[in-house]
């Protein structure tokens, strides 16, 4: 087995994984203000998506409310290579809530 080299094969060879830029969080001496700085309750729920839960750009622009479960205090945020599960603290659903109502009201 060895001489016919089955036995001592690398499996992960021939894979090839794609970098992945993560983006960061923002630090919390900088979040003082932040949100009381956002003219709309989208953007403080844009700026609470970005600062404590360190989604992207793309992330936020192609989110559906379907992915949000409420009850779960969950967002299901889709990626490029499957969905990833956000689970929520109580500002960001704060936040959302106050954000929702705005919108049914317009």
């Amino acid at each position: 087995m060895k001489r016919e080299r089955v036995i001592f094969r690398d499996p992960a060879r021939g894979v090839s994984v794609a970098t992945v830029n993560a983006p960061r969080r923002i630090p919390s001496d900088r979040l003082v203000g932040l949100l009381d700085k956002a003219p709309t309750a989208m953007a403080k729920v844009v700026v609470a998506l970005v600062a404590i839960h360190a989604l992207g750009p793309q992330e936020i622009r192609h989110q559906l409310l379907t992915g949000l479960d409420r009850p779960a205090g969950r967002l299901v945020v889709r990626r490029r290579f499957g969905d990833h599960v956000v689970y929520l603290d109580e500002l960001t659903m704060k936040l959302l809530s106050d954000w929702l109502r705005a919108r049914a009201e317009r």
